[in-house]
């Protein structure tokens, strides 16, 4: 009997390897193949062989618009899907998803497509975005599942054409390992309020309405020190240059040379870092679902975020966490000090509800049996 072959394809190693861990590891142990197709990076191709998973690489530019590159692109996405054969082809983020789509109709298997936010083409205007819209519109056809990771999303793309709502659904999330992300002590007791930032080094994650408010909430410490704890904002997360979007470590280095935040690097676990905070901050533009967010909630920490798609679908302002305007510094700052006022019994009944919210609705094993029903279907 032929074993069965899965394919994952994403625009980052590093989005597989940390984000589809656990469902690599049920599938292999269920004796699948499961084959990453991504852009090679330094360290993920070893982790992805610890999982189980074997790794091809993908040429694939994030920033690129070159036409002919474009389609070279989809041209090696066909080669090897036709080489493989696989079961399913799993897409993930934009460009996978748009490409993946056509080539895997080109190669006559089926795909399914994961629309993990709406990044580029529905935060920025202009042609290319009007374009990645409309490509869109035609690749989604060809696919034979659509999911999306909230409502917003799911509605989004099947009332404006974008999606065939007959194809789409909801998945929850793309799970938390609530085992590995449990509740854990935090270390301090001096006093000061930490709080982490958890992403991608990019503008529409923002960073830079964070280091604001760093700014503003100095001011105000410097102004009623009686009133308002020192307040370090952490920031962790890796450079993303091929992004258009990507912020500079030039300037990552003149906001944390000015006091405004603390830039921790990049690490593979964040468990550490997250258990040493008192909150996770969250600031985006949009998302799909985020898994930082959940991972913190998870680990019983409150969230503050702002209130945009993908976020409020997780924080329920004063239950789990805040939530704050976007693109709006002064009220992400307000939102931080809100917090600070708060009591640790009262910081504490947040982290509890968010850990409470994640075991019921976004656990690994809901989502893992989701895929599996989702394969079932295809027999």
């Amino acid at each position: 009997m032929k074993q069965e072959t899965i394919l994952l394809v994403c625009n980052t190693a590093w989005g597989i390897a940390n984000f589809r861990a656990n469902l690599i590891q049920h599938w292999v142990a269920q004796g699948k193949r499961v084959v990453a197709i991504a852009p090679k990076d330094a360290v993920t191709e070893a982790k992805l062989a610890d999982l189980g998973a074997e790794f091809e690489p993908l040429a694939l530019d994030n920033r690129g618009s070159n036409p002919l590159r474009e389609l070279v692109v989809i041209w090696r996405l066909r080669q090897l899907y036709r080489h493989y054969r696989p079961r399913l082809v799993v897409h993930y983020t934009i460009k996978p998803v748009i490409y993946g789509s056509w080539a895997a109709w080109l190669a006559g298997v089926l795909s399914l497509a994961v629309v993990t936010g709406q990044g580029f083409a529905f935060l920025n205007k202009g042609l290319k975005a009007w374009l990645a819209r409309n490509l869109y519109r035609v690749s989604l056809r060809f696919a034979k599942g659509i999911w999306f990771l909230n409502q917003d999303d799911y509605r989004l793309f099947t009332q404006t054409g974008l999606a065939p709502t007959a194809k789409s659904a909801i998945l929850p999330g793309e799970g938390v390992d609530t085992e590995r992300f449990a509740p854990q002590a935090n270390p301090h007791a001096d006093g000061r309020l930490r709080l982490l930032l958890v992403a991608r080094l990019l503008f529409d994650k923002g960073i830079a309405e964070y280091a604001e408010a760093g700014r503003l909430l100095k001011e105000r410490h410097q102004q009623r020190p009686d009133k308002l704890p020192v307040i370090e904002l952490q920031l962790l997360g890796p450079f993303y240059a091929q992004n258009p979007q990507a912020i500079s470590p030039e300037q990552i280095a003149h906001w944390q040379s000015e006091g405004w935040l603390h830039y921790l690097g990049e690490t593979a676990d964040v468990t550490s870092y997250v258990a040493g905070c008192d909150a996770l901050v969250l600031p985006s533009y949009a998302e799909g679902l985020p898994r930082t967010v959940l991972e913190a909630m998870s680990m019983a920490k409150p969230v503050i975020a702002t209130d945009v798609v993908g976020c409020r679908d997780l924080v329920v302002h004063e239950v789990t966490g805040l939530l704050c305007e976007a693109r709006n510094a002064h009220s992400l700052a307000d939102a931080i000090e809100r917090f600070s006022h708060l009591s640790l019994a009262q910081r504490q009944q947040m982290g509890e509800s968010g850990r409470s919210s994640v075991l019921a609705h976004f656990a690994d094993a809901q989502v893992v049996a989701t895929y599996d029903a989702f394969l079932l279907t295809l027999d």
